[in-house]
Order: C-alpha cells, then sequence, then structure tokens
C-alpha cells in the first residue's frame, strides 16, 4: 500500500469521527434543553400547587396528633388507610401511665387529616402545618 492510499483512509476516518461527534454534541444538545424544560416545568407545576396540599404519610413518620380536648401531641403513624387517614401510636402525657417500660403508649385510629375537618380536635397534621383555629359555637353561627 502506498502511503498517499494510507493517508486518504485516515482522513476519510478522521471526517467520519468528526461527523459522529457532531451528531453526538448535536443529540446532547437536545436532550439538555429538553431536561431544562422539564425541570423548569416541573418547578412552575410545583409552585402552582395550593400550599395545604396533602402529602401521603409514611409509616414511622411523626405527625402532630390533636386528641379529643384539642391538645397537641407528637404521634408516630402505624397505619396509612389513604393519604388522609391513619393509625397513631401516641406516649402518655400522664405520670400516672407508666409501666416497666416507662410511658405507656396510647392509641388512636381512623385519625383525619386536618384538612378533612374543621373541628380543633381529633386530627392529625403534619409538623410543618398550621392547627385548626378554635371556634366556639357562638363563632360556628
Amino acid at each position: 500500500m502506498t502511503t498517499q492510499f494510507l493517508i486518504g483512509i485516515l482522513v476519510a476516518a478522521m471526517a467520519v469521527v468528526t461527523i459522529v461527534l457532531a451528531a453526538v454534541l448535536l443529540l446532547l444538545r437536545d436532550y439538555a434543553l429538553k431536561y431544562k424544560r422539564a425541570v423548569e416545568g416541573r418547578y412552575e407545576t410545583e409552585a402552582k400547587q395550593p400550599v395545604n396540599r396533602v402529602i401521603a404519610p409514611v409509616l414511622g413518620a411523626v405527625v402532630k396528633f390533636h386528641d379529643p380536648s384539642g391538645a397537641a401531641h407528637d404521634a408516630l403513624v402505624t397505619a396509612v388507610h389513604n393519604a388522609k387517614v391513619v393509625n397513631l401510636v401516641i406516649v402518655s402525657k400522664d405520670d400516672a401511665k407508666t409501666d416497666g417500660y416507662g410511658r405507656e403508649l396510647e392509641r388512636a385510629t381512623s385519625v383525619p387529616h386536618k384538612s378533612m375537618t374543621h373541628a380543633y380536635s381529633y386530627y392529625f397534621r403534619f409538623l410543618e402545618e398550621e392547627p385548626n383555629p378554635y371556634e366556639s359555637s357562638t363563632q360556628q353561627g
């Protein structure tokens, strides 16, 4: 083989590599633009969501439980019935309720999320949420 022939093959190979690299760069640029638009769209969608939307609790999550008297307690989620109803376990605040393991545990079942009730008692909320306001029977109408 002559030197000129080998140089011709090398130039042709370099041209093919250049074309392939240009195509890959165009594909990467297109992918980056699509990704950027998707991310921007996701953030715009999240920003438009109402602040009080309910996210589904998970087992073991710490939430605030408002007992029948309206007092708030830290509680653990022990069962999730759907995004807005859970079962909870609460450490008793009563000093008299102790056993060999420490404070006794109290349970609350089928507890609705605060968004499902306007009452100031017997509901759960996430730690970052504000409690339902107290309204006396005269304020309710």
